[in-house]
């Protein structure tokens, strides 16, 4: 019954997400910035807020102001870590190397992984298979709109 009622939450935010449209602006406020330079922190506000943007595009709104907390780390890739954090406020922490460029970032998946996992409620480390699974297929169909959309600007002008 408990699984069931989450499902109903789930259903009921995901269908008031996207009626909602652009009528409730999508709030989230940044932490953690102070610990990179100022060009480095200007990048990342860019990368958060195209990534804010385009994952809005697909569910909607989400009626709750997201923290997201930027921590520095060096690696291989743009975020080479993040997990989201559930007690009290909605949070997802990106473990970012602001080495790279903000091409880099945009096309890294990891941002729109961590809020797609944002669009369902906690549902318990036993469901966490699912919650895996659709934040890893949501991050594809953001990730498809964004790229279909650059793309779209790309030709249309060639077209013409």
């Amino acid at each position: 019954m408990r699984i069931q009622i989450r499902w109903w939450c789930a259903a009921l935010f995901l269908i008031s997400a996207v009626l909602q449209g652009d009528e409730h602006p999508q709030t989230y406020v940044i932490k953690g910035a102070q610990r990179f330079t100022s060009e480095h922190q200007q990048k990342l506000n860019q990368w958060l807020d195209h990534g804010v943007i385009q994952t809005k595009r697909v569910f909607g709104t989400y009626p709750f102001t997201m923290e997201l907390h930027l921590h520095p780390r060096q690696g291989r890739q743009p975020v080479p870590w993040a997990n989201t954090w559930r007690a009290g406020a909605q949070s997802v922490h990106l473990y970012v190397d602001s080495r790279f460029s903000l091409e880099h970032f945009t096309r890294d998946w990891t941002l729109y992984h961590e809020l797609s996992h944002l669009a369902l409620p906690y549902l318990g480390s036993n469901n966490a298979w699912f919650a895996e699974g659709f934040a890893s297929f949501m991050q594809y169909q953001v990730m498809h709109q964004q790229f279909s959309q650059t793309a779209a600007r790309e030709i249309l002008p060639v077209l013409e």
